[in-house]
């Protein structure tokens, strides 16, 4: 493991517990994200990424050039936002898929390890809560990740 998944941290907030009817998504409190957490969480991101994401974007995050983007160095990182987005809905027009079918925690968890796992300087965790919203935002596309409580 690298030296920032050693070290990585995590300050979590506490927030009020939102219903979002629209959707019938319940949103959970940050407190639900204490399951994995700094380095749990770092490493279930890890083990998502493995599973899912390494055969396009490969160990280093570098891609397959021509075929599959670079995961590493790319400003994409830097929008937690546009980072959620794209990994829940897909790219259009582009090999990758949309992933509304998995499980908030691991969108949240992978996610984390992405913007962490190439650089020297942690990035902010990515929440299930930030995950939630994003698929509960009215201008999105129909989504509703699973949440395991």
């Amino acid at each position: 493991m690298s030296e920032v998944g050693r070290t990585f941290g995590v300050t979590l907030a506490t927030s009020t517990v939102l219903t979002f009817t629209a959707c019938g998504i319940q949103q959970p409190s940050r407190e639900a994200d204490v399951a994995f957490s700094g380095t749990a969480l770092f490493a279930r991101g890890q083990q998502v990424y493995d599973a899912y994401c390494l055969a396009c974007h490969q160990r280093s995050g570098a891609g397959v050039p021509g075929a599959f983007p670079p995961l590493a160095a790319t400003p994409i990182l830097e929008d937690r936002i546009a980072l959620i987005r794209a990994t829940l809905f897909g790219r259009p027009g582009t090999a990758m898929p949309s992933h509304c079918n998995f499980d908030a925690g691991d969108i949240a968890a992978v996610l984390t390890y992405v913007r962490n796992a190439w650089i020297g300087t942690p990035k902010e965790s990515i929440s299930t809560k930030d995950v939630l919203l994003v698929s509960a935002d009215p201008g999105s596309p129909l989504c509703q990740p699973t949440y395991k409580r």
